[in-house]
This record gives structure tokens, C-alpha cells and sequence, in this order.
């Protein structure tokens, strides 16, 4: 089995935006088995990577395409993940994040081979914030306040999704007061 990939096709949106698309083709002994086009929700594509299985047991490789963040803080970056099982392509999940110091944003999947993974399951892990707003006290401004939002939640590959695998969401919250 070997595995192709490239740029499908660049459009230029109505809104200035370019949108960028990358194809992976699966070819064995010659023949084309499958194909599958991917938008990139940013601006292209950096690394694209096979990673093998990563301990799933029903997912043959799991490949991943790296969105790169351009123009800095406040970009959007993340990856594009790709399942390669039952000799067919399946777009598994946009990682899509944010880098922006305290504002930051991102969402990362844990895999089985991994030291933190569980057996049987992607648990996808998100990192958020809430901000509260500035409360004047009587005699003196109180600091403003951000919330950080740690959830995990555990899924399953049914083979065409990933899917909730019963086990309750994790949330943890962690309050950052800024000093001044």
C-alpha cells in the first residue's frame, strides 16, 4: 500500500480568502484504491505525516495534515486527521486552535500509543477560556479574572466516525486572576 498526496486545487473565495485543498490517493499493486480531497480551514498545508495505527485496532493509519499558523497570534492552526480503514479514506476530525498567549485555544487528540492514551479509544482533548468581565468593588477594581477549560472527551472509531464511547466528559476549570 502506498499512499500519494498533493495539492488538489487553490480557489480564491468572493471574500479574498484562498482556499486550499490537498488529495491523498491509496494505490496498491498499481491500481487506485481510493481518494479523498481535504479543504485546509487555514492557509494550506505544512507537514503531511502517516503515522500508522497508533494503537486503534480497527484503523490501519492514521494520517495526519499540518495547518500552519500564518500571521501569528490570533491565527487559526491545528490538524487535519485522516483514518485509513477498510481500504477507504475517512475524514476523522479537524484539531483546528488558536495560539494567543492567555487567550490560546487548541484541540489535540490522545491515541492509544500514547503515554497519556487509553486502550481503545482517541480522547480528544480541548483547551479553552472564559473571561469574566472587570467588577468595580465598592472601594477598589477587582482583577480581571480568566477561566482556563481543560475537557476530555473519550471516543470510539465505529469504523466510519468517531462516536462517544460512554465514559462521562472530563471537565476541569482553573481561574487565572491578571495582575496589574
Amino acid at each position: 500500500m502506498k499512499f500519494f498526496g498533493g495539492i488538489d486545487h487553490v480557489t480564491r473565495s468572493d471574500t479574498g480568502r484562498i482556499d486550499f485543498s490537498y488529495r491523498i490517493v491509496a494505490v496498491k499493486n498499481g491500481r487506485e484504491l481510493d481518494r479523498i480531497v481535504l479543504r485546509s480551514f487555514a492557509w494550506g498545508f505544512e507537514e503531511v505525516r502517516n503515522n500508522g495505527s497508533l494503537g486503534l485496532r480497527n484503523v490501519d493509519d492514521v494520517i495526519t495534515l499540518s495547518v500552519p499558523c500564518v500571521d501569528g497570534c490570533g491565527c487559526t492552526t491545528g490538524d487535519v486527521v485522516v483514518f485509513w480503514s477498510g481500504d477507504r479514506f475517512h475524514h476523522a476530525a479537524d484539531l483546528m486552535g488558536t495560539p494567543d498567549g492567555e487567550y490560546s485555544e487548541s484541540v489535540t487528540f490522545l491515541y492509544p500509543s500514547d503515554m497519556q492514551g487509553e486502550a481503545d479509544a482517541v480522547v480528544r482533548v480541548t483547551s479553552t477560556y472564559e473571561e469574566a468581565e472587570q467588577q468595580e468593588g465598592e472601594d477598589e477594581v477587582i482583577a480581571p479574572m480568566l477561566t482556563r477549560i481543560l475537557r476530555r472527551e473519550h471516543l470510539r472509531w465505529d469504523g466510519k466516525a468517531l462516536v462517544p464511547n460512554g465514559k462521562v466528559m472530563e471537565e476541569r476549570r482553573y481561574v487565572v486572576v491578571e495582575e496589574e
